[in-house]
């Protein structure tokens, strides 16, 4: 995945919820990327740190975090995915809420199921 450049990365980071920034640079947020690094025999921890704040920051939705790390680590794609589930549970779920508003995920599902309603012939009243 292409890098930015700190600036770019700052100016992002301001723009993020105080629960975001807090996530990036919590010590929490860094053990959790060491110790599912080494308990999955990972060694370049970097990579998946980098991950991880590509998703904090906006960068990478969190469905396509096992794609990356396959792709990156040079992993198995079961690895990868175990590897992401165990991310999300120690890191993401604590901030899913801000994550959805960040990829505006529920704003999207919710204008699908109105657009669904909309066109659906069956929920129509009849007169």
């Amino acid at each position: 995945m292409e890098k930015l450049s700190q600036d770019k990365l700052w100016a992002i980071y301001e723009t993020l919820s105080e629960p975001l920034k807090d996530a990036i640079f919590s010590v929490d947020t860094a053990e959790a990327i060491s110790s599912v690094s080494k308990l999955n025999d990972i060694e370049n921890i970097s990579i998946v740190a980098d991950a991880v704040s590509n998703v904090l920051f906006g960068l990478l939705p969190l469905e396509l975090l096992p794609d990356i790390l396959e792709e990156e680590l040079k992993i198995d794609k079961n690895l990868a995915k175990k590897i992401s589930l165990e991310l999300e549970h120690f890191i993401f779920n604590a901030i899913k809420s801000e994550l959805d508003k960040l990829y505006n995920t529920k704003t999207k599902q919710e204008e699908v199921k109105q657009e669904i309603k909309k066109n659906d012939s069956y929920r129509e009243p009849l007169a």
